[in-house]
């Protein structure tokens, strides 16, 4: 059964142009689904449609076979975590005041935290690599290390849906590797529901269990890396030529522009 369900969902922030355009998508449990396209194509817009922020002009958004409109705020916020593209950067709260934040939907705001919560968060920082800025204002950190720190919220909350923008936008190679591989664990071992959308189309590759390219508020393409990452796909949702190669180990696709 699917965990979440986009069912003809359609947005628009303007009168002009639809941001999603009834868009139908189902994901599992214990997948990690992989969103790519161009800068616009409405990647963002649907991670927030799926997470019951947006007020769709049509269709609706299931969680567990129930529309999110009878989810209470908290019920839902237990089940859905949603991590941002971008966020303000000035908190002058520490590292692990901000990733605290993301037990609030279990403890609400004024119960004190409870040893399961603060290992949740111990868990979460370890997992960011972050135990040795925990202390440090939040302010006081690079890029990286703040998407680092957002992710690891995301991570405290322990939610059995993650929805994830760019979250490896501003990490070093290392840490971009790591956070994929982090959630492809989270998603195998917690059978957890994990949308992400991501820029770079080798790491969608190597790491999604399915692909879907999002092109004009549409989705014009969903499957596996084998089967999306094409030469005609690419074309049409980016305007670019690309050789497709295999990786020497995984056998997968990766893209190469060409000249």
């Amino acid at each position: 059964m699917a965990q979440l369900i986009a069912s003809s969902v359609s947005f628009a922030y303007s009168a002009e142009r639809l941001a999603l355009d009834s868009v139908s998508l189902e994901v599992r449990k214990g997948e990690l689904l992989v969103l790519v396209g161009a800068n616009g194509a409405g990647k963002s817009t649907l991670l927030r449609a799926l997470s019951g922020q947006l007020n769709l002009s049509q269709g609706e958004v299931l969680l567990e076979g129930r529309s999110l409109k009878v989810w209470s705020r908290r019920e839902a916020a237990k089940m859905i975590a949603l991590m941002p593209q971008f966020e303000t950067t000035d908190s002058e709260l520490s590292v692990r005041d901000i990733v605290r934040l993301g037990r609030a939907p279990h403890r609400g705001w004024l119960l004190p935290l409870s040893e399961e919560d603060e290992a949740a968060i111990d868990h979460a920082l370890d997992a960011m690599c972050l135990e040795e800025l925990s202390d440090r204002p939040a302010s006081s950190l690079s890029g990286g290390q703040w998407r680092r720190m957002i992710l690891a919220r995301a991570i405290a909350q322990q939610a059995s849906v993650l929805l994830l923008d760019e979250p490896t936008s501003g990490l070093d190679l290392k840490h971009q590797i790591e956070s994929l591989q982090l959630l492809q664990r989270i998603t195998r071992q917690q059978q957890a529901t994990v949308v992400v959308s991501l820029h770079d189309l080798n790491l969608a590759s190597l790491f999604a269990d399915r692909i879907a390219i999002i092109a004009s508020g549409r989705i014009t393409a969903i499957g596996t890396s084998n089967e999306v990452l094409t030469v005609e796909n690419l074309k049409q949702a980016f305007g670019i030529s690309a050789t497709l190669i295999k990786h020497p180990t995984s056998d997968l696709p990766m893209v190469l522009p060409s000249n």
